[in-house]
């Protein structure tokens, strides 16, 4: 069922999605008390797909070397912008609304940067406040599958917690520059129609 999810998400060209679906999957089947061999194996298999994924899109393969070897601005325009806001917002910010950014110069700052910009307008401050909400409901989730005795809700708890965290990492990993951009919105934060009401509709069912 796995394979046939992802490979759904893969006929669509999203290699973004494909990771964090692949983050869901590793979550579920972890919880669910599978073996470490099997578990590394399937690691192993899910890690050479994304390698082959990578190789057979120019486009993506532009995305890692941009990463790699960025050593002018207009290689890595995205990621070189958004250090920018974050190094400009320093310790208190410059204050709310007062990002320059975000102002033609940082692309899709209301969606997959919206951290960058936080950053800039808050400070440090506020993306440590970001980080300690993430905190906060990866820690109820595992509150959840803790004291559960059911297996589904355990499972599915599991799916939902490695959705939000994989996701939030992929996203914040892009904005400061430890992961390539890959284009995938920061959860309950970014701006979006879709990706906030399944979040809301995961987040209601926990609750």
């Amino acid at each position: 069922v796995g394979v046939a999810l992802v490979g759904l998400v893969l006929l669509g060209g999203d290699l973004g999605t494909t990771l964090v679906l692949l983050g869901v999957l590793a979550a579920m089947l972890w919880t669910s008390g599978i073996s470490a061999r099997l578990f590394g194996v399937a690691l192993l298999a899910a890690s050479v797909l994304a390698g082959v994924m990578v190789l057979v899109r120019r486009s993506r393969m532009e995305r890692i070397d941009s990463w790699l070897n960025c050593t002018e601005v207009a290689q890595c325009w995205q990621t070189s912008h958004s250090q920018f806001a974050l190094a400009d917002g320093g310790l208190g910010g410059l204050g709310l609304g007062a990002s320059r950014e975000k102002w033609g110069w940082l692309p899709e700052r209301h969606n997959d940067f919206i951290f960058a910009i936080i950053g800039e307008e808050l400070g440090i401050g506020g993306t440590l406040t970001i980080l300690v909400l993430i905190y906060l409901i990866a820690f109820a989730c595992h509150r959840i599958i803790m004291q559960s005795d059911d297996l589904f809700i355990r499972i599915a708890t599991a799916g939902v917690m490695g959705w939000f965290v994989v996701q939030s990492v992929v996203n914040i990993g892009a904005v400061v520059g430890l992961l390539p951009v890959i284009g995938v919105p920061l959860p309950l934060v970014s701006d979006g129609g879709s990706a906030l009401v399944t979040m809301l509709f995961a987040l209601g069912m926990l609750a």
